[in-house]
Order: C-alpha cells, then sequence, then structure tokens
C-alpha cells in the first residue's frame, strides 16, 4: 500500500536509506543510493515536496522523495542549481516550468524485483499527470546499472550527464540526467 509518510515514519526511511548508502565501491551492488538526504530532510519534505511510502502488514518497505516545481525545499533548489551544469546531450529540460525531481528511492532488498519502487513511480505520476520528472543515476566511477535500466523500463530516456571530482568518497563521479515527460 502506498501512502504519505507522516513524522513518525522519519526514523525508518532514514535507517532503510542508510542501509543502501555505499561508502566505498566495494559496497555497491544492484541499486544503491548516493544523495546524503538527512532526518531534517525528510522531516523537512513531508511539507515542502512528496514522501511516499509503500508499506507490507509488518513495515515500510520502500519510499520516494520528489520536489515539484515550485517548492522552496533546499534539496530541490539545489537539484535545479545543478540543471545549469549538466552536459545536455538529448533534451535540455531547464525550459520545462512543470517539472519534478526526483530526489530519492529506496526498497529494501528482499522487495526488489516485487513492484514497490514501480508503485512508487507511479503514484507519483498520478499526482502529477503533465509533469517533466527528472532524476540522476550514478555512471562513474561505479555504474548503478540496475537503476538506469529501472528507469528506462518506466519511460525515462538519459537525456544528459552530471561530473563532480569528488562526490562522497568517490573520485571522478559522473551521473546521467534522466527525465520522463507525463501527458503534456
Amino acid at each position: 500500500m502506498i501512502t504519505l509518510a507522516s513524522s513518525s515514519d522519519i526514523d525508518e526511511i532514514y535507517a532503510l536509506a542508510a542501509g543502501l548508502a555505499p561508502e566505498v565501491l566495494e559496497d555497491t551492488f544492484g541499486g544503491y543510493l548516493m544523495s546524503d538526504l538527512t532526518s531534517e530532510d525528510y522531516h523537512r519534505s513531508l511539507s515542502t515536496g512528496e514522501l511516499l511510502v509503500s508499506r507490507d502488514d509488518k513495515a515500510i518497505n520502500g519510499f520516494l522523495v520528489a520536489f515539484a516545481s515550485g517548492s522552496t525545499d533546499v534539496v530541490l533548489l539545489s537539484a535545479e542549481k545543478r540543471l545549469d551544469e549538466v552536459t545536455w546531450t538529448d533534451r535540455d529540460i531547464r525550459h520545462l516550468s512543470k517539472r519534478a525531481y526526483i530526489a530519492q528511492v529506496g526498497v529494501l532488498r528482499e522487495y526488489w524485483g516485487n513492484g514497490v519502487g514501480r508503485a512508487l513511480h507511479h503514484e507519483l505520476f498520478d499526482k502529477y499527470p503533465t509533469y517533466a520528472f527528472y532524476c540522476g543515476v550514478v555512471e562513474h566511477p561505479i555504474s548503478n546499472e540496475a537503476s538506469a535500466l529501472f528507469y528506462q523500463r518506466l519511460g525515462f530516456s538519459r537525456v544528459g550527464f552530471w561530473e563532480r571530482e569528488s562526490v562522497r568518497n568517490f573520485s571522478g563521479y559522473k551521473s546521467g540526467r534522466y527525465l520522463k515527460i507525463g501527458s503534456e
């Protein structure tokens, strides 16, 4: 079941995200998270963005954090600022006024392949049917092929990339920028 998160969900979401974030190259397998959202970021997103959770009868098994254009959240503002630093290879999305940044998605490993990530995204797509959705997927120094394939199956296309000398503990960082256009 997909619902909006509440403040009582934040600790569980933060723990799930921390379990998917690699510290060294050897920690990467399947999909993983690179963004450093804090507990404060998750709390703030309850009012400034979309924080969706997937639950089974036991607990939260997945979450999605996104911010629609017009939000004043620092996570979105940082992502929007980086759009000017992207090397666009296909479609430059900066002119699209109705866009939403998918900041982070996490699914417990034992639920991978069970439709949790897809359900979380479709909930977001249904809420913002005319929006363009964009996200980043790490390509170097470690390739997050599982996430890239997942987004391609959802109808996203790689439209550019963003590079940095260093992100977290990783040198030579590069992430692809992926885009999906809603029903315009």
